[in-house]
């Protein structure tokens, strides 16, 4: 989560609606492909999510927490492949608040293409706890014909011991632990990678240069390590471990490039990872080293082509000022319009110090909870429907009152806002009884107004002619 620290939180329909407060679990998502033969790529999925965020039912032996997760990968024609699994996790009675990351992983060979991965999560013993994502991955082919090298794995733990416990994580002779977080805490912390390369030349000189580079964001140099490594196979895999104690708390790049043969290469290759050092001993430096212009360029921002661009700025106009959208409204180049959502999310950031803006991630929380639970025939997006675009304005109410469906009259939701515009109210009546709500009275300031909205839209025996529109 492009990798957003804390990354793909979403929602998945249950057969009993949730509270609007629904428990949204938090997790980690990274991926990297290897060859898996001469026609199709490994592409491994790696999560973890806190063990706090699992619901706990007890016993006289302990709790149990468990999550159902399903992986569904589309071509562009039809759907490639899915897997469903169940994690559990059991802890003593006595350890209420222990905190650790709940780690797994998940293979798929898939031949070269485009593919978009969709992913859902939801706790079977809470059924208002829940998570999706979806996003494009482009799978790759491994060359035959010079050497090859995979992604980048980054990993917590990289060890030939135990190997046959921990099959989930088995590489041959090693277990390798993935951290999808890609963050190491640590006041000692060390950059642990996996890597594999192909098609190493098996005459003459079997010795290839492997040398690692480490940058800060700003795509500066701050160390670089050359290891000459000794070969007897084509297909070889690559490991080490970097200190990272003399580097302060921030985003960083590493780079892998491979030279063949180690002594007057003729071939080489590159692959590079983003990863995150929080070091409580050392502050970060980054608000003193880059410039708005660098951090700009290291945004995701920065990549999104003019289709995503108008769908991130349509969202935005929900809770952009009258002001903020003539700006945009101004700008006609490409560059200086994603400059400017850049910045908009820059300004909402309230920890600026962090490498992830807590103001976008609630914000795109809220778009996949409305996407999910207020989509209909009307709003196939459920974030434009009335519910999704009061919920991005204002947040997550206080308090919702529901009315089910009755021979009397439509079901509606009432939302109560305890803290805005000191106390209001958002009625919602759904018109034809497929989730299609509609705002019909409201006490905030700007919105509809209509006190008698029960009896104009709630009552079956309305004779209105809007009722039922």
């Amino acid at each position: 989560m492009t990798h957003l620290k804390t990354i793909l939180l979403f929602g998945l329909l249950f057969f009993t609606a949730p509270s609007l407060w629904a428990k949204v679990i938090p997790f980690s998502i990274d991926a990297a492909q290897f060859r898996y033969d001469s026609e199709r790529t490994l592409w491994e999925m790696y999560y973890s999510l806190p063990d706090t965020s699992l619901t706990y039912t007890g016993s006289a032996s302990g709790q149990t927490g468990e999550l159902y997760i399903k992986t569904t990968i589309f071509s562009s024609r039809d759907t490639a492949v899915r897997q469903e699994w169940i994690i559990s996790n059991v802890k003593p009675l006595a350890l209420k608040n222990n905190v650790e990351n709940l780690v797994g992983q998940k293979g798929f060979a898939l031949l070269p293409g485009q593919y978009t991965v969709e992913i859902e999560i939801r706790d079977l013993n809470d059924t208002s706890a829940h998570a999706r994502s979806s996003f494009p991955v482009n799978i790759r082919k491994f060359e035959s014909s010079r050497i090859a090298l995979s992604d980048l794995e980054l990993a917590t733990a990289i060890t030939k011991e135990n190997v046959d416990q921990v099959p989930a994580f088995k590489k041959g002779v090693l277990a390798v632990m993935p951290n999808p977080s890609l963050e190491y805490i640590d006041t000692l912390p060390e950059l642990k990678l996996y890597a594999e390369v192909y098609n190493l030349p098996l005459t003459g000189n079997q010795a290839y240069m492997a040398n690692y580079t480490v940058f800060d964001a700003a795509k500066r140099e701050v160390f670089s390590v050359p290891l000459v490594r000794n070969y007897s196979s084509d297909a070889i895999v690559e490991t080490v471990t970097l200190p990272m104690d003399i580097v302060p708390t921030g985003a960083y790049f590493v780079q892998l490039t491979v030279y063949s043969p180690a002594e007057n290469p003729v071939d080489s290759l590159s692959v590079m990872k983003k990863f995150y050092i929080l070091n409580p001993n050392m502050k970060s430096e980054l608000d003193v080293s880059m410039s708005e212009d660098q951090m700009f360029a290291l945004s995701e921002f920065a990549t999104m082509n003019p289709e995503r661009l108008n769908s991130e700025i349509e969202k935005i106009r929900v809770i952009a000022s009258l002001q903020e959208m003539a700006s945009f409204n101004s700008l006609s180049e490409h560059l200086a319009q994603q400059k400017f959502i850049y910045r908009f999310w820059a300004i909402r950031d309230p920890k600026q110090e962090t490498p992830v803006n807590e103001a976008l991630e609630t914000f795109r929380d809220l778009v996949n909870y409305a996407n999910t639970y207020y989509s209909s025939i009307q709003s196939k997006e459920g974030w434009k429907s009335d519910r999704g675009r009061v919920l991005l304005k204002y947040g997550k109410p206080s308090e919702v009152n529901r009315s089910d469906y009755n021979v009397e009259g439509r079901p509606y939701e009432t939302w109560l806002y305890n803290n805005v515009q000191g106390g209001v109210e958002f009625n919602f009546v759904d018109m034809s009884g497929h989730n299609n709500y509609k705002l019909v009275h409201s006490t905030a300031i700007g919105e509809v107004r209509d006190y008698n909205w029960q009896a104009r839209y709630v009552r079956m025996n309305s004779l209105n002619p809007d009722n039922g529109r």
